[in-house]
Parts: structure tokens; sequence; C-alpha cells
């Protein structure tokens, strides 16, 4: 079954962050001095949500700009 030129659209806006994303919480996570070990894990999953809410309201406003060239 063949994807659809929006589905395609979202597959390349996911795959090009996906890297780019996991790069940045990485470094994230290495800044972390915590010395509890709950601590941090906490503060590792705030960065990965944080980083990723803000990759995914980028990725919709991408989406919305290439559906509306297509149209």
């Amino acid at each position: 079954m063949e994807n659809t030129p929006q589905e395609n659209i979202i597959e390349e806006l996911f795959q090009a962050r996906y890297e780019k994303l996991d790069n940045i919480i990485i470094k994230k996570i290495h800044k972390i001095k915590a010395t509890n070990k709950e601590e941090k894990e906490s503060i590792k999953n705030a960065i990965i949500m944080e980083e990723m809410y803000k990759q995914g309201f980028k990725d919709g406003i991408n989406l919305i700009m290439q559906c509306q060239k297509s149209q």
C-alpha cells in the first residue's frame, strides 16, 4: 500500500528531525548534575518531553505550510 503525499510529507519531516532531536536531548541530559537518581531521571524525562513538544510544534507548523503550498 502506497503512502499519500501528506503521509510522505509527515514521514519526511519526522525522519529529518528525529536525529537532530535525539542529539539535543542527549546534550541536555549530559548537563544534568543531580546526585539523586530519582531527581536525575525526573529531570531527564522533563527534558525529553520539552524537546519533543517543541519539535512537534515545529513539525506541525511545517506540515501546515507544506499542505498550503501544495494546494
